[in-house]
């Protein structure tokens, strides 16, 4: 017994919405979807490219909800019916086009059940891939209006702003400088960013150096840090949502690392979610990362402890591998809810990353496939080179394998992941408090 999902769009810059309906087989065609998670449900996703035609990628099977009438006349959701694509194909020329119907393979392990229908798919249509040169001496408020605030970090505050021309909405990191090495690694970030274009990572609208500040303006993400998402009650985590995640991690990372750019700040705060409810992510945060250059050794003394590979610690030399441990500990944390180095302090936390010792003996773990604990352990190896690289990892029966997953939900692993952000919280406002004290600011303890 098997089920069809059939897509249909218009115009991709329009707002769209696609309905899903009942019994057959199929694959095509497509665009970038994004699933509007519910109860029940976990997303996959699908990345496109090309100018002028469309890619049906899927990462992994999702799983819908199912209904099934009792003899109340309730319909509870029910899990277990996949929904998956093993094929690809193209539409050419879609974009202004017609309707264009799309069809996902759905196999049906429950027959008694029957496809019901609740879902709806977002359409979003890719941030524009654009090449952007500093500009020097250009006030942006004559091309932007510069909008609220919408958050503080060590180096700038970030705003929501609008392009007049197009009233495109955006965001702007404001970052003032006084040195000449404050300004460089400006530049530098600017350099890097502009020369980064895929879907899973932020991508750079445009850069001013005016009156000793930078005005980076950037694509507007609203879903939040990965890790909110994800503790969120709505949110059904499961092995298969995690490995859907790790995924799209592991396709910026690849794309990253093909560009000769190492990222050297993976960790959660820096792995964002497109959407409030659906699961597309995107890498932000460039402002650490370095193009390497195999004539030059590389060392780096910069990071954080808990997600920093033992060569940064040692400031030995870095390579790719050092961005794939950092993934390591973010998927053994997003699995289990725990951090498998972190110590009482940062050099507890240190010396536990030196060690390399971490253990899957716990409770979390207890419903994690071996599959993917053999893909966490194949990133947290001491020796660099014999980690997995982006594309390897990519390649892993884990990622690359939609059957290799439970979809089992880890209610434990949640419970413990929502203790483990809420610490995180706590520490960052601590931390706010004591560097607003240093500057000598009035702090309003309600608002912290």
């Amino acid at each position: 017994m098997v089920s069809e999902t059939r897509v249909e769009h218009t115009d991709p810059l329009a707002e769209q919405v696609s309905r899903s309906s009942r019994r057959s087989r199929g694959a095509s065609a497509w665009r970038e979807l994004d699933l509007a998670t519910r109860p029940g449900s976990s997303t996959g996703h699908h990345y496109h490219h090309h100018h002028h035609h469309k890619t049906l990628v899927w990462c992994h099977d999702l799983t819908f909800p199912w209904r099934q009438k009792k003899e109340d006349g309730t319909v509870p959701p029910r899990r277990g019916n996949s929904w998956d694509s093993s094929t690809d194909a193209r539409t050419p020329g879609v974009g202004r086009d017609p309707l264009v119907p799309e069809r996902i393979v759905a196999s049906q392990v429950n027959p008694s059940m029957e496809s019901h229908n609740v879902c709806q798919w977002n359409l979003a249509p890719s941030f524009p891939f654009r090449e952007v040169t500093l500009k020097l001496d250009v006030d942006p408020r004559q091309k932007f209006d510069i909008l609220p605030e919408l958050g503080r970090g060590t180096f700038g505050t970030v705003f929501l702003c609008r392009e007049k021309h197009t009233g495109l909405e955006l965001a702007a990191k404001i970052v003032p400088y006084k040195k000449k090495k404050d300004r460089s690694e400006m530049v530098r970030e600017i350099d890097i960013m502009s020369c980064l274009h895929h879907p899973r990572l932020i991508q750079l609208y445009d850069a001013f150096d005016y009156e000793n500040k930078f005005y980076v303006i950037l694509e507007l993400i609203q879903g939040g840090e990965l890790f909110e998402r994800v503790i969120d009650d709505d949110f059904v985590l499961t092995e298969k949502a995690c490995a859907v995640f790790m995924r799209q991690i592991c396709e910026g990372m690849e794309y990253i690392h093909s560009r000769s750019i190492i990222h050297l700040d993976m960790k959660p705060e820096n792995i964002l979610c497109l959407t409030k409810t659906g699961n597309r992510i995107k890498i932000i945060d460039f402002g650490f990362a370095r193009r390497y250059d195999p004539d030059k050794k590389l060392q780096v003394m910069f990071g954080t402890a808990e997600f920093a590979a033992p060569e940064v610690l040692n400031f030995d030399e870095i390579y790719f591998y050092t961005d794939m441990w950092s993934l390591g500990v973010i998927c053994y944390v997003l699995l289990s809810g725990l951090s498998p180095f972190v110590g009482s302090d940062d050099m507890a936390t240190m010396n536990n990353v030196l060690q390399g010792s971490y253990s899957f003996a716990y409770s979390s773990f207890e419903a994690v496939s071996e599959n993917a604990k053999d893909f966490v352990a194949k990133l947290l190896v001491k020796d660099g080179k014999r980690r997995l690289t982006a594309k390897k990892a990519l390649a892993h029966r884990w990622l690359a394998e939609t059957t290799a997953q439970s979809t089992t939900e880890l209610s434990v692993t949640k419970t413990k992941l929502k203790r483990y952000v809420i610490k995180k919280r706590w520490i960052k406002a601590v931390n706010t408090i004591i560097a607003l004290r240093r500057m000598g600011a009035r702090i309003d303890y309600d608002l912290v």
